[in-house]
């Protein structure tokens, strides 16, 4: 027994232990408001939810893809001093979200967006993009610190508020652009406090050099990063378009619970992420695949209760998430048991890849499963109207990305290539030693 509480007690206090309890924590307050907002808002607003939350984060991805990978790897390899690494990346992230918000403000007034379902979105995007830039950029530098403590706690406080403003909202019968406001508050005021604490960096010491190596750096992880959220803001998007918003909150209910599984797995992913860096770095190349598989065998295996569960009882899991009117949702649930057994080994091989500096084959691997998800979405819906196959195609365009990074991936081949050599030597050595017959 005391071995087990030494255990437990080594794991909390270990970097996953932190980020672990407060992603586990922000799923929970992530699940409150989704499970408020699903029962507070009717299926066509809620599918406009849906809708702007996924636009937003694809969006996003601008200004992360191009800065924290590169920013995050540079810090947590570089034994000099990082002011000019975080004042560059600083820069560049500011005039990224600039850029961005003016963009969408002048897509928003030249066009009539009221019914794309992404009215709010365009009306929205502009601001959010511009108040979650502090409090993000604090949690990247943390992130590349090793400060995972407070890395959580930033987002921990926004959900926190956010949850606060939406019970408040659920009482006072909210409409969805005061819910949107209430989303936009929460960001603005944890930004504030990420301003304070921003200004130790020496923001004169912007270099051209350090800008362009994250940009050159950076294209590769944007094109990740950007791939990576299209294979879920892809779906809302296609449905949206063909099927209206109502199919949107229909399939956003079943995803969702992929998504809570996806919070604790991406806080392993940020962790082992820094560290297989430095195995890397450090040449220590055995290490880096056994801290590698480690990962991918545990998770998987914190993978199979949930799966099993949304298998035997999707009722239970629905009703939880959506309340009693997604009836419609339980077989798709059932279906996207599958992929979230997959996350694990998906999520792992992608951050690999980058943390050995080959954030180009990641790119490509995840643009396949784009190619693949875009194209079996169309087809399932144009031909069959169905959101059944929709989920589906997402088992389909996991096991493209899986077989790829196995084939390409330098570590990954050159053990299969192993493997393969010594299957040909032992059928090489039997057909020597096996007698020829006249």
């Amino acid at each position: 027994m005391n071995r087990l509480l030494n255990k437990l007690k080594s794991l909390l206090n270990s970097d996953n232990g932190v980020v672990l309890i407060g992603n586990l924590v922000a799923s929970a307050l992530g699940l409150g408001i989704f499970m408020l907002l699903a029962r507070n808002l009717s299926k066509s607003d809620f599918g406009a939810w849906a809708l702007f939350i996924s636009s937003a984060g694809l969006l996003d991805l601008m200004r992360t893809g191009l800065v924290r990978q590169g920013m995050v790897r540079t810090i947590a390899t570089s034994q000099n001093d990082n002011q000019s690494t975080l004042a560059s990346a600083g820069f560049l992230a500011a005039s990224i979200s600039i850029m961005s918000s003016i963009g969408v403000w002048i897509l928003n007034l030249s066009m009539d967006w009221s019914n794309s379902g992404l009215e709010i979105f365009m009306k929205f995007y502009p601001l959010l993009n511009l108040v979650t830039l502090p409090w993000n950029f604090d949690t990247w530098y943390m992130h590349a610190l090793g400060k995972y403590r407070r890395m959580n706690a930033l987002r921990l406080f926004v959900n926190v508020l956010f949850i606060a403003l939406v019970g408040a909202g659920s009482i006072l019968e909210f409409t969805l652009e005061e819910f949107v406001w209430a989303y936009l508050a929460a960001n603005g005021l944890i930004s504030i406090y990420s301003v304070n604490s921003l200004r130790t960096i020496h923001w004169i010491a912007v270099s051209k050099t350090q800008i362009k190596g994250l940009v050159d750096y950076g294209k590769h992880s944007l094109a990740t990063l950007t791939g990576a959220n299209l294979l879920k803001s892809a779906d809302n998007l296609i449905i949206g378009a063909l099927m209206g918003t109502e199919a949107v909150a229909i399939f956003a209910i079943p995803m969702k619970a992929l998504d809570l599984m996806e919070i604790p797995l991406r806080g392993f992913v940020m962790t082992a992420f820094r560290r297989l860096s430095q195995l890397h770095n450090s040449g220590q190349t055995e290490a880096f695949k056994k801290l590698l598989f480690s990962n991918i065998s545990k998770l998987t295996i914190l993978c199979i209760p949930v799966a099993l569960g949304m298998l035997i009882v999707p009722d239970w899991i629905i009703r939880i998430l959506g309340g009693d009117t997604y009836e419609e949702s339980y077989t798709l649930l059932r279906v996207l048991s599958i992929p979230l057994l997959l996350l694990p080994v998906d999520k792992f091989f992608g951050a690999s890849l980058d943390s050995i500096g080959q954030p180009r084959i990641n790119a490509i691997k995840v643009w396949i499963m784009v190619i693949a998800n875009i194209a079996g979405d169309l087809l399932a819906i144009w031909l069959f109207d169905s959101l059944l196959l929709v989920a589906v195609v997402t088992i389909i365009n996991i096991v493209a990305g899986v077989w790829f990074t196995l084939v390409c991936h330098p570590y990954l081949k050159s053990n299969l290539a192993t493997l393969d050599s010594n299957q040909k030597s032992i059928i090489h050595s039997q057909s020597a030693n096996t007698p020829t017959h006249s």
